[in-house]
């Protein structure tokens, strides 16, 4: 819904909050995650964070409908992607083995 009616305005306004705090949660990403995926556009998503909350009216609705529909979907992937690649190595972290085994099955929807 890319429009100035009263339900666009309605739409717009519910859909930026989250995101913005999706844009927000990714510059606290560790070095080690951002560095697994380097062709994702991590500058941009902090500059867009930063104009959402500086310049919240003024932000183009087609890029903040874009960014809404497209980009969080795919950013949505990067945790998946980072735990599938790296579960191995995040399961024997600190002698906690079992512990993160039983992580991993019950995110997966297993019982322990």
């Amino acid at each position: 819904m890319n429009d100035d009616s009263d339900d666009g305005e309605l739409a717009y306004d519910a859909v930026m909050p989250p995101v913005y705090r999706i844009a927000e949660d990714t510059i606290h990403l560790s070095d080690d995650v951002v560095f697994s995926f380097l062709d994702y556009p991590w500058r941009q998503i902090g500059g867009f964070r930063n104009f959402v909350a500086h310049g919240y009216r003024e932000v183009d609705r087609g890029i903040a409908w874009h960014v809404a529909g497209e980009d969080t979907s795919a950013l949505a992937e990067c945790p998946q992607r980072y735990r599938d690649d790296n579960a191995p190595l995040l399961l024997q972290v600190d002698g906690e083995e079992e512990w993160a085994q039983r992580s991993v099955a019950a995110s997966n929807g297993a019982r322990t």
